[in-house]
């Protein structure tokens, strides 16, 4: 007898569409998880950058850590100043591209040159605080407090931290914190902690 060929829905299907749907639809989780962990990292990284930024911790420690940009405004020198006059702080540890700007106008108004420790920069202002905190520990230095604009004082307490420093904060008050600021100085403060990882 003559066998009868089989019915199309019976015969052997192809499993390479499944698999490729498969495929695409693992692509498209993981880039949906991706994208809700960045998501997560960067609120959470906006929303502590910006209560740090309002946070105040003034006080008399062994030496001021001062995180100067590249044009240190008024406000800034004035800060500084008023820490060394009400008797806050001893000595001043400068870093930061304005360093030599901002020690010429402390100078200027009457602080000591022996009370100025100024660090060479290397453009890289995680490197440069690192070097800072190794520099306060060889002075014996345990306490230090770190003067800086708003946005950067989440990660200059950080790194402080982590080089066995306890450090507290004397943001400059003047300053704000616009979204693009805010943007950048969390992304400066994941650049670092994943480096570490």
């Amino acid at each position: 007898m003559k066998e009868q060929p089989l019915p199309s829905s019976t015969r052997s299907v192809s499993p390479w569409p499944i698999r490729q749907r498969q495929i695409r639809r693992q692509i498209v989780y993981l880039w949906w998880t991706l994208v809700l962990i960045v998501s997560l990292m960067l609120a959470s990284g906006m929303l502590a950058v910006t209560l740090q930024a309002s946070r105040d911790d003034t006080r008399r420690t062994d030496l001021a850590l001062v995180v100067i940009p590249v044009v240190p405004s008024q406000a800034m020198i004035d800060h500084t100043l008023d820490l060394y006059r009400r008797g806050l702080v001893p000595q001043m540890l400068l870093v930061g591209e304005g360093s030599d700007g901002l020690r010429a106008r402390l100078v200027e108004q009457g602080l000591s040159e022996e009370r100025i420790v100024l660090l060479s920069t290397s453009h890289h202002v995680p490197a440069d605080l690192q070097l800072a905190g190794q520099s306060a520990r060889t002075q014996g230095s345990q306490t230090v407090l770190v003067v800086a604009e708003p946005a950067d004082m989440l990660t200059a307490l950080k790194i402080m931290r982590d080089q066995d420093l306890r450090a507290y904060s004397s943001p400059v008050r003047e300053s704000t914190l616009d979204l693009g600021t805010l943007f950048r100085a969390t992304m400066r403060y994941w650049s670092y902690v994943l480096a570490l990882s």
